[in-house]
C-alpha cells in the first residue's frame, strides 16, 4: 500500500497531534505550510536539552572502542 503523505509530512503531523508543533498556511504563498513550535514542544526540547547533557556528562568518559561496544548492546537490547 503507497501513502501519499511524504515522511516528513507524517512526522510533522504526528508532533501536531502531540501539541508540539502547529501548522499555519504561509500568508505568502498559500501553497506553502509554516509549521510552529509551540509552547508545550519548547517545554519538551528544554527537557530533552537537560537530559542531554546529564548524558554527556556521564559518557564523556568512554573511549572510541567502549562507545562501540555500548552501541552495539544498546542496537542488541533494542532488536
Amino acid at each position: 500500500m503507497l501513502d501519499k503523505a511524504s515522511d516528513a509530512s507524517r512526522v510533522v503531523e504526528g508532533l501536531r497531534k502531540k501539541g508540539l508543533v502547529q501548522r499555519k498556511l504561509n500568508a505568502e504563498d498559500r501553497r506553502r505550510v509554516d509549521v510552529i513550535i509551540t509552547q508545550k514542544g519548547i517545554q519538551l526540547l528544554s527537557s530533552i536539552e537537560k537530559r542531554s547533557k546529564e548524558m554527556d556528562r556521564f559518557l564523556c568518559n568512554l573511549d572510541n572502542e567502549e562507545i562501540k561496544i555500548l552501541n552495539n548492546l544498546l542496537d542488541k537490547i533494542r532488536s
